[in-house]
């Protein structure tokens, strides 16, 4: 197998078990959710410039949860079945990219930024990556 297919296929697979985690067991990552997602009762809500924020919609813990995980098995499946591979990497360097921005400086955040890259150099990787699976029909 060459490098970059392993790269790929790995980085799918981190990302399928990081879905399918959260989608089994979504509690246990509940404590990974930044705060300002959150939603607060009433009570815990303060005045600052940005107060306008509290107004916002948001899903609860549990939902937000299980949409990031489903959103990370979708595309981790697409990542290692080789579907629209490039725009997948871009799209998930980006969304773990975020995640470890908003985790602060840690080793967590450190972990993911490093994963980001690694994703995001799957995305830069041009050639058979570039192609949908049906255009090699044939």
């Amino acid at each position: 197998m060459h490098s970059h297919k392993l790269l790929r296929v790995s980085i799918a697979l981190l990302f399928l078990w990081f879905g399918l985690s959260q989608l089994i067991n979504p509690e246990s990552w509940f404590g990974y959710v930044p705060q300002w997602l959150v939603k607060h009762p009433y009570e815990v809500q303060h005045e600052h410039p940005l107060q306008l924020a509290h107004s916002i919609p948001k899903p609860g813990l549990h939902a937000l949860v299980m949409l990031n995980g489903l959103f990370e098995t979708v595309l981790g499946g697409a990542l290692l079945a080789g579907i629209f591979t490039r725009w997948v990497a871009l799209l998930l360097s980006a969304h773990l990219g975020l995640i470890a921005l908003s985790l602060g400086y840690n080793d967590l955040a450190i972990r993911d930024l490093a994963l980001a890259a690694a994703t995001f150099s799957v995305f830069l990787r041009k050639g058979e990556l570039t192609r949908h699976p049906s255009a090699e029909q044939g």
